[in-house]
């Protein structure tokens, strides 16, 4: 049997598979289908890790309000009157410094001047001890820093600061706030309604938890 010659031709070009142009076209598809996940995948893991250090930052804090407002016993001292706080230093005298801020913030305990803020005289150890204020050093992982702090004036404007100092203590639900500029010398905005803490990421995401004066705390 003799077959057609536009048989043969169709044959042909059904079992001729990709053109050159074809095939190049499909890889650099692909490739660009390929980075954009990697990308995303890239961003997505590091607003997860900007989130985890916010949620962490928030937990030190109310860890520091149920403490100080259920008056928890500071040992070895048996201190039960003491206020407990958290506080945040972007000042050259605060902490490990990361490429654009601090990687670190300071759980203690206001018992030895009991004046609203941590007393020390390093920044880069902590001893529990009858003699120290502070209680634990927490530090920000996966290149995550405290990139800024504000302070709520009054008037709902945000006031740069260098350092934020957060205390709790019974029968006062408050926070108690003590800011300093970014000389470390102390400011002063009456009727305050608050103070922001930035969390910043490698890739340059933001995250803010923000503290009320009346003890609320969010995540925006």
């Amino acid at each position: 049997m003799t077959l057609r010659k536009d048989t043969c031709v169709r044959t042909k070009r059904m079992t001729s598979g990709f053109s050159l142009p074809e095939l190049l076209v499909s890889v650099v598809i692909i490739v660009l289908i390929t980075t954009i996940i990697i990308y995303n995948q890239g961003d997505f893991n590091d607003r997860i890790s900007l989130s985890n250090a916010a949620s962490d930052i928030e937990l030190q804090i109310r860890e520091a309000q149920v403490y100080g407002i259920s008056v928890r016993e500071f040992q070895p001292a048996g201190d039960f009157t003491s206020a407990y706080g958290v506080t945040f230093n972007i000042t050259t005298s605060g902490g490990t410094p990361g490429s654009i801020g601090p990687l670190n913030f300071w759980s203690f305990i206001d018992r030895i001047t009991k004046n609203g803020y941590y007393d020390t005289s390093t920044w880069s150890s902590c001893s529990v001890s009858p003699t120290s204020e502070c209680l634990k050093i927490s530090a920000l992982t996966r290149g995550n820093v405290v990139y800024a702090l504000y302070a709520i004036d009054s008037s709902s404007i945000d006031r740069a600061i260098g350092r934020l100092d957060i205390t709790f203590l019974r029968p006062n639900p408050n926070a108690l706030m003590i800011f300093r500029n970014l000389s470390n010398g102390t400011v002063t905005y009456p009727g305050y309604k608050g103070a922001k803490i930035v969390i910043q990421s490698p890739k340059g995401n933001q995250t803010t938890v923000t503290v009320f004066s009346n003890g609320q705390i969010s995540i925006q």
